[in-house]
């Protein structure tokens, strides 16, 4: 329709002015290539806009896969693969938030911007939260293991404040279809990572902490043992006393 406004004006002005020879022609064929290259950029513009929400739309459905077969199989390998669908849905989303930039200014692309804004942020720590998973569980030290309760509470807000962001999105007018389809496989995927995955990480760590705390105590009783013995047999002098503790393979040196 705005082709055919433009066109039908140029062909006004250039009657107006008289000019049908071929100065006039020339310039009215320069007008309407220059307005079939703006059309063309727009519809390019379009379709890969429309591209990137396909992509957006099948990353999150593979990240909440992924996510959700932490259920059924919960090893370092499959959380790295979570992690990995996470960050590549993340990739997709920015190329939304991108292309959305250049829509006209309006309530619902601001409620869409907002929400999905939260939703790369929620993503984000669900990542972090993966990660610090495979560090922090595998190494089972006490440091880790407090900073893993941190981590885990930051994704834990993140996904709430998401999922707020994207009701009151879902809830805007002037959501376009593709748009409102992206946004509640969003809800899904945080759906997963908060009802799933941030519970099952806290169960983890529960029982990572669970079994240092068991390690300490045994490893408390067997140093007051052996320092026990160590006494009734200790020598006059400063020689070096080789203790044999409980643990099989392990020397003792007071």
């Amino acid at each position: 329709m705005r082709s055919k406004v433009m066109i039908a004006i140029a062909c006004g002005v250039v009657l107006a002015l008289g000019a049908c020879n071929g100065s006039g022609n020339n310039t009215l064929q320069s007008m309407l290539n220059d307005e079939k290259a703006k059309t063309a950029a727009e519809k390019a513009r379009a379709d890969a806009a429309e591209a990137a929400l396909a992509d957006l739309q099948a990353s999150l459905a593979a990240a909440n896969a992924a996510l959700d077969a932490l259920q059924r199989d919960n090893t370092s390998q499959q959380r790295d693969a979570a992690r990995t669908a996470v960050v590549a849905a993340q990739r997709n989303l920015r190329q939304v938030q991108e292309d959305l930039a250049e829509q006209p200014a309006s309530g619902a692309r601001t409620a869409a911007n907002a929400a999905l804004t939260a939703v790369d942020t929620a993503l984000t720590r669900t990542a972090e939260a993966l990660a610090a998973a495979n560090g922090s569980l595998a190494s089972g030290g006490p440091v880790a293991l407090a900073n893993m309760h941190t981590t885990l509470d930051w994704a834990q807000a993140a996904v709430d404040a998401a999922r707020a962001e994207l009701k009151k999105a879902l809830a805007a007018e002037g959501i376009t279809a593709d748009i409102r389809t992206a946004l509640s496989q969003a809800q899904g995927t945080l759906n997963t990572a908060q009802v799933s995955l941030i519970p099952l990480l806290r169960q983890e760590l529960e029982t990572a902490e669970a079994e240092l705390a068991r390690l300490t105590l045994t490893f408390g009783k067997d140093l007051g043992r052996d320092g026990r013995e160590a006494s009734r047999s200790a020598p006059a002098d400063d020689a070096a006393i080789v203790l044999t503790p409980r643990r099989a393979g392990v020397e003792w040196r007071a």
